[in-house]
């Protein structure tokens, strides 16, 4: 290759990842003093991957699905290498319920978990977490969407 080229290759790889076109979104959401920083998926490629092959998040960490309207949502543990907590919100960011402790796929078996009701929103998090933060159904999460 010559030099011309691999300069221009390196140019344009380097503005690729300088126009943030590798990079994920993130969100702060707060609740009561904890602050998490979480991935965003906005969109059909993003909701189907989430969180799976993950061997671990931080522990302020996650990942928010955002979805246009409410909905009753089906998500499952496929691929999934860790247990998690989700939690799954209406239109006004307020708890609608909890699944605690979603356990990864086993054995080729992967649970699959309905909302039940309608959300707009659900936030992904390590296992435990909304114990460990006293979070519960009827509280309010603050996030931008």
């Amino acid at each position: 290759m010559s030099m011309f080229k691999k300069t221009t290759f390196v140019f344009f790889i380097s503005a690729f990842l300088f126009l943030g076109c590798g990079r994920k979104e993130s969100r702060k959401i707060y609740f009561k003093q904890d602050v998490f920083t979480v991935e965003v998926a906005k969109d059909q490629k993003q909701y189907g991957r989430g969180l799976m092959f993950r061997k671990q998040i931080p522990a302020d960490g996650g990942m928010l699905f955002i979805f246009r309207n409410e909905a009753r949502r089906y998500f499952y543990m496929k691929n999934m290498l860790i247990p998690l907590d989700m939690i799954w919100l209406n239109k006004d960011k307020k708890v609608i319920w909890i699944k605690k402790n979603a356990q990864p796929e086993g054995k080729g078996y992967y649970e699959v978990i309905d909302s039940g009701q309608s959300v707009q929103y659900v936030l992904e998090v390590n296992a435990g977490t909304a114990d460990r933060i006293g979070l519960k159904a009827g509280d309010r999460l603050n996030f931008e969407d």
